[in-house]
């Protein structure tokens, strides 16, 4: 932490992790190197800089997106050096080499030159073979340890199971709602008929820290465990719904650190990969910690 208390985002007090894991303290740094000229026009030169300004320009949405990445990736490597948190070395070395083999497959159709990866990541970033290695291994660690994260700090919370139907007809809303009175099953029924992403999962959301502030489970926090709220008109992103909502479960938060949670959360992942809510939430939870702003001065 720094003299006002903030954890440091470098990972550089990160714990050694067990054989067989890896952990923030083997995230690399990035090879700055200089302001490459990545094309030279006469006595021109257009360098990396001059690319990013006119991306970031014409394209916001996309520059905006891999900053935002950023940000998350930082925010998790602090964290995860805070607690301990790793990775199965295995896994870690067969993504790396997957997402290097979607990288190789990728310039091969989108390359107009006839030049190799290899030659490319030299030619325009100063990177040799061993150096571009360990630049996407740090990528692919960063991903890891921020799902492993992302389950770790929202599992500390007290938080709600949930289960929720959506549909446009208020006469169909009120007829779920009679079978679910009558013992019908809220899955069967949300696979069935709802319009919400989750309907193929049977209507389950990822797990809500019960002091999160969310549209669509309003209401919860007075629900008691097995009730039924609605139907209730909701609008989301422009168009009206009828909600029915379900809380399935109230969890309590944990205690443990992360020796005695990793072999559940691992196990969790690999039944139920993070979702974009999920990190939604590590989100909000964490900008204030780590002082996220953008320049200038404002929040994020």
């Amino acid at each position: 932490p720094d003299a006002a208390g903030t954890p440091s985002p470098t990972g550089d007090e990160a714990r050694p992790a067990p054989a067989g894991r890896v952990g923030a303290g083997e995230m690399m740094p990035v090879v700055r190197g200089h302001d490459l000229p990545v094309m030279q026009v006469g006595g021109v030169a257009i360098r990396a800089s001059d690319v990013f300004r006119e991306l970031d320009m014409a394209v916001p949405s996309i520059t905006a997106d891999i900053v935002h990445q950023m940000v998350l990736s930082a925010m998790a490597r602090a964290e995860a050096a805070l607690h301990g948190i790793d990775v199965p070395a295995a896994v870690l070395e067969e993504q790396l080499q997957a997402a290097i083999d979607e990288h190789r497959a990728r310039f091969a159709i989108e390359s107009s030159d006839e030049v190799s990866l290899e030659d490319y990541v030299a030619g325009r970033f100063g990177l040799d073979p061993a150096a571009y290695r360990a630049e996407i291994r740090t990528r692919v660690l960063a991903s890891l340890l921020l799902d492993r994260v992302v389950r770790f700090t929202l599992g500390r919370i007290e938080r709600d199971r949930l289960q929720v139907i959506l549909v446009e007809e208020d006469e169909l809303a009120r007829e779920i709602v009679d079978k679910l009175d009558q013992g019908a099953s809220f899955a069967v029924l949300a696979r069935r008929h709802s319009l919400h992403p989750s309907g193929p999962a049977g209507g389950d959301l990822p797990e809500v820290p019960f002091d999160a502030r969310l549209a669509l489970v309003e209401g919860r926090r007075d629900m008691a465990v097995g009730d039924i709220l609605g139907p209730a008109p909701i609008t989301l992103e422009g168009r009206r719904f009828l909600r029915v909502l379900r809380l399935a479960e109230r969890i309590p938060g944990h205690t443990g650190d992360w020796e005695q949670r990793r072999e559940q959360i691992e196990a969790e992942l690999l039944a139920r990969p993070v979702r974009a809510e999920e990190l939604s939430l590590f989100e909000a939870r964490m900008v204030d910690r780590y002082r996220v702003t953008r320049p200038g001065g404002s929040g994020r």
